[in-house]
């Protein structure tokens, strides 16, 4: 991301990798499932989680649900539009 973070879904969670120090969301902190398979930072800066939970936002430090909550989300653009 534009903070130099790495961002990685997995079957477990979400891995956010910064300052060479791993840390995991899970359910618990928020994520709609454990299973992430896309992540996307758009031209705002939001990070987009897409996985078994549908589609959410992390936005500082929350996951916020888009309402595709159930869907299963294996990829997504940003438009032209944003």
């Amino acid at each position: 991301d534009r903070a130099g973070d790495l961002w990685i879904g997995t079957e477990a969670g979400l891995i956010r990798l910064q300052n060479g120090s791993p840390r995991l969301y899970t359910e618990k902190d928020g994520l709609p499932k454990n299973v992430v398979t896309v992540v996307k930072e758009d031209r705002e800066g939001n990070l987009w989680v897409g996985g078994a939970g549908g589609l959410c936002r992390f936005k500082e430090g929350k996951f916020i649900n888009t309402g595709l909550a159930g869907s299963y989300v294996t990829g997504f653009i940003e438009d032209h539009e944003g």
